[in-house]
């Protein structure tokens, strides 16, 4: 009975033992884990601050030909709009000066009508008192 008890003792030992091992074995790994995933996340966080610092104030040349073709674009929006306006605003000082000029030549037209047909009775009046 002391050799059963003994091995039952025995067994427990050995049991305990390897579940302490195991335990140790899973601590290691779990801590070799978060070493490793502390280590991936220094390394990604210095790739983006990398990566930021030479995009950041620097932009690419490709960015900097597109952004100068849109200011090259804008300004010529601007400068055609501009142009028409003021080419409009001309034609309608022009149309306004041509229809001035139309009323002077038709009010002229009227004062020369009405001094022909003034001369022409003075001409008659004239002809009458001379027969």
């Amino acid at each position: 009975q002391v050799q059963i008890l003994q091995d039952i003792v025995d067994r427990r030992a050995a049991k305990d033992e390897v579940k302490k091992t195991k335990k140790d074995k899973e601590q290691k790994r779990r801590d070799s884990l978060e070493s490793t995933g502390s280590q991936l996340c220094v390394e990604a966080e210095q790739r983006v601050a990398k990566r930021q610092r030479s995009v950041g104030p620097t932009p690419k040349k490709e960015d900097q030909d597109i952004q100068d073709l849109l200011e090259f674009e804008k300004q010529k929006h601007t400068d055609d709009h501009t142009y028409k306006m003021e080419r409009l605003e001309y034609e309608k000082e022009e149309q306004k000066l041509q229809l001035a000029q139309m009323a002077e030549n038709a009010k002229r037209n009227e004062q020369l009508e009405r001094l022909l047909l003034d001369m022409g009775k003075l001409i008659q009046v004239v002809a009458e008192k001379s027969n």
